[in-house]
């Protein structure tokens, strides 16, 4: 009978878990472009614009982010032009139009850099997934584990904002 118990405890664990994150991605489905979404204290949805981002519109706190920066590939891109900002636990999931199995954070961030479309890359457990703007359903959860890697140029106006 304890078995049983123990079996039945572990599922409504999981039942539970499943639908509290199906809730928040329900939830956070209200920011807008390159924005970020978080839950705060009270379950509600809170959009930021990440670091080097801003609003596109000022009186729109959930609508779309646009960069403080020229997103640019024309022939003069350098990778010395560039450095990221590192973000814990956030995410855009879906859009990927790039993966690759690196061996480390590193190379996943040099992957990105040489590569002009490259936005922002997501490492999680020895994979890369590289991400072109706009993004979209950004995130942020602890659960999820992963660093990204969002790129800027340098030189362009400094970040407002304080990381996420």
């Amino acid at each position: 009978m304890q078995f049983s118990m123990a079996v039945f405890l572990l599922h409504l664990i999981f039942l539970t878990t499943f639908l509290q994150s199906l809730a928040a991605q329900q939830t956070c489905d209200a920011c807008g472009l390159n924005n970020v979404c978080s839950l705060n204290s009270n379950r509600r949805p809170t959009c930021e614009c990440p670091k080097g981002f801003s609003l596109l519109h000022s009186n729109d706190p959930n609508g779309d982010c646009k960069p403080d920066f020229s997103p640019s590939c024309d022939e003069v891109y350098s990778k010395d032009q560039f450095d990221f900002n590192v973000l814990s636990d956030i995410d855009w999931p879906g859009g990927d139009y790039a993966t690759t199995v690196p061996s480390n954070k590193e190379e996943c961030k040099t992957s990105c850099l040489k590569d002009c479309f490259c936005a922002v890359a997501i490492y999680r457990s020895r994979q890369c997934w590289k991400k072109k703007l706009p993004l979209s359903d950004g995130r942020t959860d602890v659960t999820l584990n992963v660093t990204a890697f969002l790129k800027y140029r340098k030189g362009d106006r400094p970040p407002r904002c304080p990381p996420l």
